[in-house]
C-alpha cells in the first residue's frame, strides 16, 4: 500500500511557517499596544510648571500628556497624534535637576517622531522575524537613537553629571559618594 503524496509541498511548509511567525510577532506588538493603552488609562496626570518649559525648549507644536503610572518602573513615550510619556510614580520625589533631564530625554523622543520609526521597525521585524541581521540591524538602530536623543538631553539640560544621575536615578540605582572608578569612566 502506497503513501499518498504530501498534501503541502515543502515551500507551502516553509511559507506557511513563515507567515505564523509574523502573525506571533504583530500578535505580541498587539499585546503591548494593549498594554501602553492599559497603562495610560490607570495612570493619573502629572502637573508641574517645568513640563511646559520643556515642552517649549524641546521645540514641540503639540502638547504632551504626562502622566504617573505605578505599572512602570521607567519612562514610557508613546503615540504620535496625542504623545504621551508615562513616568513612574516615584518621579515627583526625584531632584528637580534630575527630573527636568529625564523629561528632556523624553521630550526629545516626541520632537523626533521616535514612536512611528519604532512601530515601523516592529512590522519590519515582524514581516522578516526569521533573519538575524534584522534583530541585528535594528538593535544597532534604537541604539543609534537613543544615543543621539541621550547627547541632545545632554546639550539641553547642560549638565553630563545630573544627566548621568538621572539614567542612575531611573535605572533604580541610589545616589552615593563616589568614590568607586566605575561611576567616574561612567561620567566621561
Amino acid at each position: 500500500m502506497a503513501l499518498p503524496p504530501p498534501r503541502f509541498t515543502q515551500a507551502e511548509m516553509l511559507l506557511a511557517l513563515l507567515a505564523a511567525g509574523a502573525v506571533a510577532r504583530l500578535g505580541w506588538l498587539a499585546v503591548g499596544l494593549w498594554r501602553l493603552r492599559r497603562y495610560r488609562l490607570h495612570s493619573v496626570p502629572a502637573s508641574g510648571a517645568g513640563e511646559r518649559f520643556l515642552s517649549s525648549a524641546a521645540g514641540l507644536k503639540s502638547p504632551v500628556d504626562i502622566r504617573l503610572s505605578e505599572d512602570i518602573a521607567s519612562p514610557v513615550t508613546f503615540g504620535f497624534l496625542n504623545p504621551v510619556i508615562l513616568l513612574p510614580t516615584a518621579f515627583p520625589h526625584l531632584n528637580p535637576r534630575i527630573q527636568e533631564a529625564i523629561l528632556a530625554h523624553e521630550f526629545l523622543h516626541v520632537r523626533r517622531r521616535d514612536w512611528l520609526v519604532t512601530l515601523i521597525e516592529e512590522f519590519v521585524r515582524a514581516a522578516l522575524w526569521f533573519h538575524p541581521a534584522i534583530w541585528w540591524l535594528l538593535g544597532e538602530t534604537q541604539l543609534a537613537r537613543e544615543q543621539v536623543v541621550d547627547r541632545a538631553s545632554v546639550e539641553m539640560t547642560r549638565s553630563r553629571e545630573e544627566y548621568v544621575d538621572a539614567l542612575l536615578a531611573i535605572a533604580g540605582v541610589p545616589p552615593r559618594l563616589d568614590l568607586a572608578p566605575a561611576p567616574l569612566f561612567l561620567r566621561k
